[in-house]
């Protein structure tokens, strides 16, 4: 603590890690595949934190940390047999505040932030020729983030209770070229062609640009008999890509991004969440109902391209309309 409403606290740590994996591919009419495989990464990483302390729950902050994710290794059942992903480092660069204002009716949480990737591990699926789509993790070179998050709660008594989250975010790939594997026909002949996928520019995976949440609690006291609590929650995600390509999936052989815009991806969509709880007067018993996505609104969670394999895009969709219940006891 420095003067009296200055503070200062850091943090070191040292990462070591090792990774060995034994391998054999089995092929028909071809020679096995062995391989021993063994890598070590290690890095230091760490965080300082500046923080004015203006009164009594309000302050601002300043904050800087260096995150590393060690190195991972890809199986596959293709020539590539087994191949590394390098580490992830990560400069990241924030400042926020946080106020609480008149005996808690009005709360703030708000932050700035700015993340500066080297060697940025991506998840994503690759096909090679004559084989089927495989998800691996691979190294994106540089990526950057940067971004604001605002939190609002509104108390205007102890039963009632409005929360509004906004969430801004920029991303994108700062240098990201892709070689993909694609076979064609040419008359008799079956020519493999190596097409190589620009993604420098666009935006990382599953990093829509604006997120809103919401949410509204209200306590009806019973008296003797208890109490019931009614909740509602609604989000609203922009528009978001799964894929690298800006949601636009391979390029065909002319190099031409053919699929329709969000295909590998899904346009903005909201989603509403309904709960009733009733407790008991002593407060050591509830029982409560909820419901989950009550428009029933299919939407994708995530997808990827595999036009070059056979000629279809696969999804993995959302949980449809749920409904259930719980008890809860504390003692």
């Amino acid at each position: 603590n420095f003067w009296e409403k200055f503070a200062i606290d850091a943090g070191l740590r040292y990462n070591w890690e090792r990774k060995s994996m034994n391998y054999n591919l089995e092929r028909a009419n071809k020679a096995d595949f062995p391989l021993f495989a063994r890598e070590t990464w290690q890095a230091p990483t760490g965080q300082i934190r500046m923080t004015y302390n203006f009164k009594e729950n309000t302050y601002a902050y300043w904050k800087y940390t260096r995150g590393w994710k060690g190195g991972h290794y890809n199986a596959t059942g293709g020539d590539d047999g087994v191949f590394p992903a390098d580490p992830e480092n990560i400069d990241s660069f924030e400042i926020g505040m946080h106020g609480g204002w008149f005996s808690g009716l009005l709360s703030l949480d708000m932050s700035f932030f700015h993340y500066n990737y080297e060697d940025y591990q991506l998840f994503t699926s690759q096909q090679r020729f004559g084989g089927l789509p495989e998800f691996v993790v691979l190294n994106a070179s540089d990526a950057e983030v940067y971004g604001s998050e605002i939190d609002v709660t509104i108390r205007p008594n102890p039963a009632t209770m409005v929360q509004v989250r906004f969430a801004w975010l920029q991303s994108q790939f700062l240098d990201y070229t892709r070689v993909q594997v694609e076979s064609r026909a040419i008359g008799n002949d079956l020519v493999v062609i190596n097409n190589e996928v620009q993604a420098t520019g666009n935006p990382l995976l599953n990093s829509p640009n604006f997120k809103i949440s919401l949410t509204a609690q209200q306590t009806v006291p019973l008296g003797r008999l208890g109490s019931l609590t009614a909740r509602w929650d609604g989000a609203w995600t922009a528009d978001t890509t799964y894929d690298a390509s800006n949601s636009r999936g391979v390029p065909n052989f002319e190099g031409n991004q053919f699929l329709p815009k969000h295909t590998i991806g899904q346009r903005a969509y909201w989603i509403h969440n309904l709960r009733l709880g009733y407790m008991t007067p002593n407060g050591a018993v509830e029982i409560a109902g909820w419901v989950r996505n009550v428009e029933d609104k299919v939407y994708k969670t995530f997808a990827f391209d595999a036009t070059s394999f056979n000629g279809t895009t696969i999804y993995a969709v959302s949980a449809p309309r749920t409904f259930g219940g719980s008890v809860m006891t504390t003692f």
